[in-house]
C-alpha cells in the first residue's frame, strides 16, 4: 500500500488548526523541534551511575557495566553523533561489545538492556514490548534533554539502531521522542526484520508457539532453544528455565506488538539491512535430513511465503519505504540472522551514513 505523505500531512495540519486534534498532533509530532546544530563535538555519555538511564550503557559505561566479563572496550574520543541500540530477542548487551569497538570513535554508541535480559536477568520480564520501550525512552529522554529545544546541544545530531525485535521498540522510542520532545533521529537502521506493520509468523506458526510446550516452533525457528527444551533435567537448571522462559516470552512479543499501516509517519532516513544468508535454505533442493525438517517447519511458521524458511520475505523489508517520508535504502549483507550485526558490511553501512550526515 503506498501513501501520499503531502496529503496526509496537510490534512493533520487542517485538523490541528481546528483544535486539539490527538490524531493530527500524533501524525505532526505535539512539541516544538529544536533549532539546527551550530556544530562542535558531544561530550562523552555517561550513564551508568544515573538510575534513570542505568540500563542505557555507553561505551565509557561498559566495563563497570559488564565488569564480571573483563572485557576490553574501545572509548568514545571526539564525539560527532550519538547512537543508541535496541538488541533483539533474547539479546543482551554484552553480545554488542564486539559492535561497539568496531564503529570509529567519533560515534559514542549506548544500548539498552531489557528487564529479564543480560545483566538484569533477574528482573522480571515485561508483560507487553510497549512497557520495554517506555522504560527506553524515560532513559533517552535524559540524555538527549540537551539535544532538544533549549538545550545546551540544541539539536546534536543521534541515531537509533535495532536488531530484529529491537526495531519494534526502536519505533516506539523514536514517536515518543518526535511527539514530546520534537526530536527527530538522522538516521535509523532497521537490522534483520521486516517492516513493524507486518507478523513475523503465520496463523500456524503462533497457534505452536503458543503452546505449552512449544518443541515443534523451536525446532524449526530456533533448534538451539529445542535443544535446551529436550534436556531431560532443564527443570532443575534455572539459567535453563529462564532461557526457555525468555525466548518464548520475546517471540510472543514480536507477533503480538504490530503497527498498522500509517500509524506514524517519520521524516529521517531509513537504512534498512537485510541478511542474505537467511533465505540459503530456499535455494537448495536437497539438503540433509535434520536441516530438510527444520525448512518444513520453518516454510509452515514463518511468514515470508509458503516456499520460504527465512524469517522475512525480501518485500517485507522494502515495505520500510512507507514509513518515511525520506529515503528509505536496503543493503544487502552476506550474513545470517545473528551474525549480521556485527558484519563488517553492516558497520561499513552505518558509518558511512553517519559520517555523510555529520561530516565537520
Amino acid at each position: 500500500m503506498a501513501f501520499d505523505f503531502d496529503d496526509m500531512e496537510a490534512e493533520a495540519q487542517a485538523r490541528l488548526a481546528e483544535g486539539n486534534d490527538a490524531a493530527a498532533r500524533q501524525a505532526l509530532g505535539a512539541a516544538e523541534t529544536p533549532n539546527e546544530w551550530r556544530g562542535g563535538t558531544l561530550p562523552p555519555m555517561r550513564n551508568f551511575l544515573d538510575p534513570k538511564k542505568r540500563f542505557l550503557p555507553s561505551r565509557q559505561d561498559l566495563r563497570k557495566y559488564l565488569e564480571p566479563l573483563k572485557l576490553d572496550v574501545v572509548e568514545t574520543f571526539n564525539t560527532r553523533i550519538r547512537l543508541f541500540i535496541f538488541p533483539g530477542a533474547g539479546d543482551s548487551v554484552a553480545s554488542w561489545v564486539q559492535f561497539v569497538n568496531q564503529v570509529p570513535t567519533w560515534i559514542d554508541v549506548a544500548i539498552y538492556e531489557r528487564p529479564g535480559h543480560g545483566q538484569r536477568s533477574l528482573e522480571p520480564f515485561a508483560e507487553r514490548l510497549v512497557e520495554d520501550a517506555e522504560e527506553a525512552f524515560r532513559a533517552l529522554e535524559t540524555v538527549l534533554g540537551p539535544h532538544a529545544k533549549g538545550g545546551s546541544f540544541e539539536g546534536a545530531p543521534f541515531a537509533l539502531a535495532a536488531h530484529s525485535m529491537g526495531c519494534q521498540m526502536m519505533m516506539e522510542v523514536a514517536l515518543r521522542l518526535r511527539q514530546q520532545m520534537g526530536l527527530s533521529p538522522v538516521a535509523m537502521f532497521p537490522i534483520d526484520r521486516g517492516a513493524p506493520h507486518l507478523p513475523i509468523y503465520t496463523e500456524e506458526g503462533y497457534r505452536l508457539l503458543c503452546m505449552d510446550e512449544p518443541l515443534e516452533f523451536f525446532e524449526g525457528f530456533n533448534p538451539t532453544v529445542h535443544r535446551l527444551m529436550l534436556k531431560p533435567n532443564r527443570h532443575e537448571s534455572k539459567d535453563t528455565q529462564r532461557m526457555i522462559d525468555m525466548w518464548k516470552r520475546d517471540l510472543r512479543l514480536c507477533q503480538e506488538h504490530l503497527w498498522p499501516e500509517g500509524h506514524f509517519i517519520f521524516h529521517c532516513d531509513l537504512h534498512v539491512i537485510k541478511a542474505m544468508r537467511n533465505f540459503l535454505l530456499d535455494s537448495k533442493k536437497v539438503l540433509p535430513e535434520e536441516a530438510e525438517r527444520v525448512r518444513e517447519i520453518n516454510w509452515r511458521i514463518t511468514n515470508s511465503g509458503p516456499t520460504s524458511a527465512a524469517p522475512w520475505s525480501h518485500e517485507s523489508f522494502d515495505a520500510w519505504a512507507q514509513w518515511t517520508t525520506s529515503t528509505c535504502t536496503v543493503h544487502s549483507v552476506d550474513a545470517e540472522h545473528i551474525g549480521v550485526k556485527l558484519h563488517p558490511d553492516t558497520i561499513r553501512i552505518l558509518t558511512e551514513v553517519l559520517d555523510s550526515k555529520t561530516a565537520l
